[in-house]
């Protein structure tokens, strides 16, 4: 079992570094980083991306949290220092910088998607490791194994940490096929199948009609990913 651990800041004199934006700012900065050594020829892009898509995910992972987590802080939507993000937003709003990008640039948007979905595990796996320091994802009570946290309560998921982890296998995967798969519909259909099963494990989550709001979005990425597998298999392959 994994050791309970809370880790909000670190504090260097009267500075404080925040775990989780410090990690989430690692995963952006390693992304970019392995994609520039995969794919130099688009150095230039990925460098203007790396801030508009963490402002785009930013500002979309907020949107998403008061619109669908917190409703009453609509009136509090720019105190992001308070707390308050959604992945999926983040996804959302990341997704939304990439196509207009492609669109002013002139540049192959469906590539370009395929090339970042290609880090896209790594940089969220690195970010949820800020999640798992400070506990903001706490799970059902279950039983003492490698995948719990000896939580003050007892036994519990933590989905920080099994996220880290099924994030961080997609990426081992997505280098094991290297060259030979889609990563972008493979990640919409990996990512979205296993969210939807991990957010059953969720706990104090705002439900509509029996599922949380990331268990819809999972459901969208599953479909989105099924529409362009379809839609580019080879002529007369089966499906």
């Amino acid at each position: 079992m994994i050791p309970y651990l809370h880790f909000l800041y670190l504090a260097v004199g009267p500075l404080k570094i925040y775990t989780w934006g410090f990690f989430v700012s690692l995963g952006f900065l390693s992304a970019t980083m392995v994609l520039i050594k995969k794919y130099p020829d688009y150095k230039e892009h990925f460098i203007n991306l790396l801030l508009y898509i963490l402002i785009g995910s930013m500002v979309g992972a907020r949107i998403f949290f008061v619109i669908f987590y917190d409703s009453a802080s609509i009136k509090d939507i720019f105190k992001i220092w308070e707390g308050g993000m959604s992945s999926f937003g983040g996804l959302i709003g990341g997704l939304a910088v990439i196509l207009m990008y492609s669109h002013f640039k002139r540049i192959n948007a469906y590539q370009l998607l395929q090339k970042v979905a290609f880090v896209l595990p790594l940089g969220l796996a690195i970010a949820r490791i800020g999640c798992f320091l400070i506990n903001d994802h706490s799970g059902i009570i279950t039983i003492a194994s490698p995948l719990s946290v000896n939580y003050p309560d007892g036994p519990r998921f933590d989905l920080g940490y099994l996220e880290m982890i099924f994030d961080g296998l997609i990426f081992v995967y997505f280098i094991l096929k290297r060259g030979k798969t889609l990563y972008f519909e493979n990640f919409l259909l990996i990512y979205g199948a296993g969210r939807f099963l991990l957010d059953f494990l969720r706990i104090g989550e705002p439900k509509f009609a029996g599922l949380i709001p990331s268990q819809y979005g999972s459901i969208i990425m599953i479909v989105v990913a099924l529409y362009f597998t379809i839609k580019n298999r080879p002529e007369g392959q089966k499906v």
